[in-house]
Protein backbone atom coordinates (compact mmCIF):
# COMPACT_ATOMS: atom_id res chain seq x y z
CA UNK A 1 0.00 0.00 0.00
CA UNK A 2 1.33 3.94 -0.71
CA UNK A 3 2.25 5.91 2.00
CA UNK A 4 1.66 9.42 2.82
CA UNK A 5 3.07 11.79 5.29
CA UNK A 6 0.89 15.46 5.89
CA UNK A 7 2.44 18.60 4.65
CA UNK A 8 3.95 20.76 7.22
CA UNK A 9 0.64 23.30 7.81
CA UNK A 10 0.59 25.45 10.90
CA UNK A 11 -3.29 25.71 12.18
CA UNK A 12 -4.85 27.27 15.01
CA UNK A 13 -6.22 25.49 17.57
CA UNK A 14 -8.22 25.67 21.07
CA UNK A 15 -8.37 22.63 23.71
CA UNK A 16 -11.69 22.92 24.71
CA UNK A 17 -12.45 22.54 28.80
CA UNK A 18 -15.69 22.79 29.06
CA UNK A 19 -15.67 26.42 28.77
CA UNK A 20 -17.62 27.80 25.65
CA UNK A 21 -15.76 31.45 25.67
CA UNK A 22 -12.47 30.18 24.28
CA UNK A 23 -14.34 28.28 21.63
CA UNK A 24 -16.25 30.84 20.77
CA UNK A 25 -13.50 33.36 20.49
CA UNK A 26 -11.31 31.27 18.38
CA UNK A 27 -14.55 30.85 15.91
CA UNK A 28 -14.52 34.53 15.99
CA UNK A 29 -11.04 35.78 15.54
CA UNK A 30 -10.91 33.16 12.36
CA UNK A 31 -13.75 34.34 10.58
CA UNK A 32 -11.75 37.67 9.93
CA UNK A 33 -15.10 39.71 10.39
CA UNK A 34 -17.42 37.80 8.17
CA UNK A 35 -20.70 36.85 9.28
CA UNK A 36 -20.73 33.95 11.51
CA UNK A 37 -23.74 32.39 13.39
CA UNK A 38 -22.24 30.06 15.62
CA UNK A 39 -26.39 28.19 15.86
CA UNK A 40 -26.33 27.74 12.19
CA UNK A 41 -22.87 27.47 10.42
CA UNK A 42 -20.52 26.07 13.39
CA UNK A 43 -21.25 25.75 16.63
CA UNK A 44 -24.64 24.10 17.31
CA UNK A 45 -24.14 23.68 21.29
CA UNK A 46 -22.07 23.75 23.64
CA UNK A 47 -22.50 22.95 27.68
CA UNK A 48 -20.00 21.95 30.17
CA UNK A 49 -19.27 18.80 29.33
CA UNK A 50 -19.33 19.26 25.20
CA UNK A 51 -19.58 21.11 21.94
CA UNK A 52 -21.59 20.24 18.54
CA UNK A 53 -19.58 22.00 15.50
CA UNK A 54 -21.00 21.31 12.36
CA UNK A 55 -18.14 20.27 10.24
CA UNK A 56 -17.45 19.26 6.55
CA UNK A 57 -18.73 15.56 7.70
CA UNK A 58 -21.81 16.68 9.33
CA UNK A 59 -21.98 17.25 13.21
CA UNK A 60 -19.21 16.04 15.24
CA UNK A 61 -18.68 16.14 19.50
CA UNK A 62 -15.74 17.72 20.83
CA UNK A 63 -15.59 16.53 24.81
CA UNK A 64 -13.42 18.64 27.20
CA UNK A 65 -9.93 17.81 26.69
CA UNK A 66 -10.16 17.32 22.99
CA UNK A 67 -8.97 20.40 20.60
CA UNK A 68 -11.01 22.15 17.91
CA UNK A 69 -8.94 22.65 15.20
CA UNK A 70 -9.62 25.45 11.74
CA UNK A 71 -8.49 23.52 8.76
CA UNK A 72 -6.69 24.53 6.18
CA UNK A 73 -9.85 25.76 3.99
CA UNK A 74 -11.57 27.80 7.29
CA UNK A 75 -13.76 24.43 8.50
CA UNK A 76 -13.70 23.68 12.49
CA UNK A 77 -13.39 19.95 13.54
CA UNK A 78 -12.86 18.61 16.58
CA UNK A 79 -9.19 16.23 17.19
CA UNK A 80 -9.14 13.96 20.22
CA UNK A 81 -6.24 14.72 22.63
CA UNK A 82 -3.74 11.92 21.65
CA UNK A 83 -4.03 11.94 17.92
CA UNK A 84 -3.40 15.70 18.70
CA UNK A 85 -0.58 15.37 20.22
CA UNK A 86 0.84 12.80 17.79
CA UNK A 87 -0.02 14.88 14.75
CA UNK A 88 0.93 18.78 15.80
CA UNK A 89 3.74 20.27 17.65
CA UNK A 90 3.31 24.18 19.31
CA UNK A 91 4.56 26.92 17.06
CA UNK A 92 7.24 28.49 18.85
CA UNK A 93 6.60 32.22 20.05
CA UNK A 94 7.26 35.30 18.51
CA UNK A 95 5.97 33.80 15.11
CA UNK A 96 6.05 30.36 12.91
CA UNK A 97 9.11 29.08 13.38
CA UNK A 98 10.12 26.21 11.45
CA UNK A 99 13.46 24.03 11.52
CA UNK A 100 15.45 23.77 8.27
CA UNK A 101 13.59 20.33 7.29
CA UNK A 102 10.67 22.14 7.58
CA UNK A 103 10.94 24.95 5.78
CA UNK A 104 12.30 22.34 2.96
CA UNK A 105 9.04 20.42 3.08
CA UNK A 106 6.95 24.09 2.82
CA UNK A 107 9.33 25.12 0.34
CA UNK A 108 8.46 21.78 -1.75
CA UNK A 109 5.16 22.10 -1.11
CA UNK A 110 5.32 25.64 -2.81
CA UNK A 111 6.56 28.16 -0.47
CA UNK A 112 9.06 31.11 -0.58
CA UNK A 113 11.24 30.43 2.83
CA UNK A 114 14.01 32.20 4.96
CA UNK A 115 16.01 32.76 7.94
CA UNK A 116 15.08 35.78 9.93
CA UNK A 117 18.91 35.71 10.56
CA UNK A 118 19.66 36.18 7.44
CA UNK A 119 21.38 40.00 7.47
CA UNK A 120 20.53 40.04 3.64
CA UNK A 121 17.25 41.96 3.06
CA UNK A 122 14.63 40.09 1.03
CA UNK A 123 16.65 36.87 0.29
CA UNK A 124 14.44 33.51 0.13
CA UNK A 125 14.86 30.19 -1.22
CA UNK A 126 12.64 28.21 -3.62
CA UNK A 127 12.23 24.46 -4.92
CA UNK A 128 12.42 24.36 -8.37
CA UNK A 129 11.03 20.80 -9.41
CA UNK A 130 13.81 20.81 -12.62
CA UNK A 131 12.48 19.94 -15.93
CA UNK A 132 9.95 16.27 -14.33
CA UNK A 133 11.88 14.39 -16.93
CA UNK A 134 11.48 16.62 -19.92
CA UNK A 135 14.48 17.43 -21.90
CA UNK A 136 15.24 21.50 -22.88
CA UNK A 137 17.17 22.48 -25.36
CA UNK A 138 20.01 24.53 -24.34
CA UNK A 139 20.34 28.43 -25.38
CA UNK A 140 23.13 30.09 -27.29
CA UNK A 141 25.87 31.22 -26.20
CA UNK A 142 24.80 29.70 -22.61
CA UNK A 143 27.98 27.96 -21.01
CA UNK A 144 26.09 24.49 -21.67
CA UNK A 145 25.37 24.93 -25.24
CA UNK A 146 29.43 26.25 -25.80
CA UNK A 147 30.43 22.92 -24.14
CA UNK A 148 28.23 20.84 -26.70
CA UNK A 149 25.21 19.84 -24.37
CA UNK A 150 22.49 20.47 -27.02
CA UNK A 151 19.63 19.57 -24.74
CA UNK A 152 19.46 17.99 -20.94
CA UNK A 153 16.91 17.46 -18.20
CA UNK A 154 16.95 19.85 -15.13
CA UNK A 155 16.82 18.07 -11.81
CA UNK A 156 15.51 19.27 -9.05
CA UNK A 157 17.14 22.17 -6.65
CA UNK A 158 17.09 25.25 -4.15
CA UNK A 159 17.57 28.70 -6.15
CA UNK A 160 18.06 31.82 -4.09
CA UNK A 161 16.68 35.14 -4.71
CA UNK A 162 19.28 37.21 -3.53
CA UNK A 163 21.83 40.20 -4.35
CA UNK A 164 24.93 40.14 -6.79
CA UNK A 165 28.06 41.30 -6.33
CA UNK A 166 27.23 44.36 -7.90
CA UNK A 167 24.06 44.98 -5.89
CA UNK A 168 21.42 44.06 -8.17
CA UNK A 169 18.89 41.29 -7.35
CA UNK A 170 19.62 37.77 -8.99
CA UNK A 171 18.59 34.69 -8.81
CA UNK A 172 20.87 32.14 -7.22
CA UNK A 173 20.55 28.49 -8.96
CA UNK A 174 21.27 25.78 -7.06
CA UNK A 175 21.36 27.48 -3.65
CA UNK A 176 24.03 25.27 -1.04
CA UNK A 177 23.18 25.80 2.56
CA UNK A 178 26.01 26.23 5.41
CA UNK A 179 25.51 23.90 8.35
CA UNK A 180 24.39 27.09 9.78
CA UNK A 181 21.17 27.42 7.84
CA UNK A 182 20.90 24.14 8.45
CA UNK A 183 20.89 23.70 11.97
CA UNK A 184 18.94 27.05 11.99
CA UNK A 185 15.16 26.81 13.80
CA UNK A 186 14.65 30.70 12.83
CA UNK A 187 13.35 29.76 9.17
CA UNK A 188 10.11 31.46 8.00
CA UNK A 189 7.39 31.29 5.05
CA UNK A 190 7.56 34.47 2.81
Amino acid sequence: MPKFKKKPVIVEAVQFTGDKEPVIELMRLMNEGQEFSFNVESLTSCNANDVMILTLEGVMTANIGDWIIKGVNGEFYPCKPDIFEKTYEAVKPGGELLTFGQAIEAAKAGSKVARKGWNGKGMWVIYNAGSQGQTHSMFEGSVYKNHGVDTCEILPHLDMYTVNADGRRAMLAGWLASQTDMISEDWVIV
